[in-house]
């Protein structure tokens, strides 16, 4: 039997009235009963054969929990530089119709990030890092420094997810949906689709898994995010 129940600091979840226990040996604590509940469910809906990678809030929840918290500082700095190599920030120039879209698509994200941080990160046509000043870092040490260590559990997945600061941004912000977010991320690969119009003459099936586990992995990240 698997329940929530209030703790310390929290709440926590009971499998037969026991706390759940994180791998690192501690009991599993959250912020609210919101996250608790969810993942009571994900418990709940276990067949007899337990699959972590079916508990996604689980997951996120434990990484705050045992590796962001103890190893914060150091994640700040991995996150950090993707600043430099925002997916956003490398556009083509060719061929102009995806040059076109992802001027269009990547650059209203660009130009949002840059009205709600005052980060202006520049767009590149070469694979060079971008040169990222002072100030503009100092920027985003403090959007990151802000972050609680639960929502910044969901933030640096979601950057690793999409190669991009800005999106990740733009999820928790509510800025642009999941699939808003899929569809910038994978721009590329879903503009490739459309002029060999694979949808018609049948999708590469090993793509098609990769695209439903981004999505899995974003949309575990959206609830999260919205039950913080």
């Amino acid at each position: 039997m698997v329940s929530a129940a209030q703790a310390d600091g929290g709440f926590t979840v009971l499998l037969d009235g026991k706390p759940v226990k994180t791998p690192a040996k501690q009991s599993l604590l959250l912020p609210n009963e919101a996250l608790a509940t969810l993942i009571v469910k994900e418990w709940a809906d276990q067949p007899d054969e337990i699959d972590p990678k079916t508990m996604r809030v689980m997951q996120i929840a434990v990484t705050a929990q045992d590796y962001v918290s103890a190893n914060r500082a150091d994640i700040e700095g991995l996150i950090l530089r993707y600043i430099e190599t925002d997916l956003l920030c490398y556009q083509v120039d060719q061929p102009l119709a995806l040059a076109r879209r992802q001027q269009k698509t990547w650059g209203d994200l660009l130009a949002w990030f840059k009205q709600e941080t005052g980060i202006d990160l520049k767009v590149k046509t070469d694979l060079i890092a971008l040169s990222i000043p002072k100030a503009d870092l100092d920027r985003a040490k403090v959007i990151l420094s802000g972050m609680s260590d639960h929502l910044f559990a969901v933030f640096q997945l979601a950057v690793s997810l999409t190669g991009s600061f800005v999106l990740a941004y733009a999820l928790i912000k509510n800025k642009a949906s999941v699939d808003e977010i899929f569809k910038a991320a994978k721009l590329e690969e879903l503009f490739m689709i459309e002029v060999h119009d694979l949808e018609k003459h049948g999708p590469d099936p090993v793509q098609g898994k990769e695209f439903d586990a981004f999505k899995r992995e974003l949309e575990a990240c959206d609830v999260f995010i919205r039950n913080l």
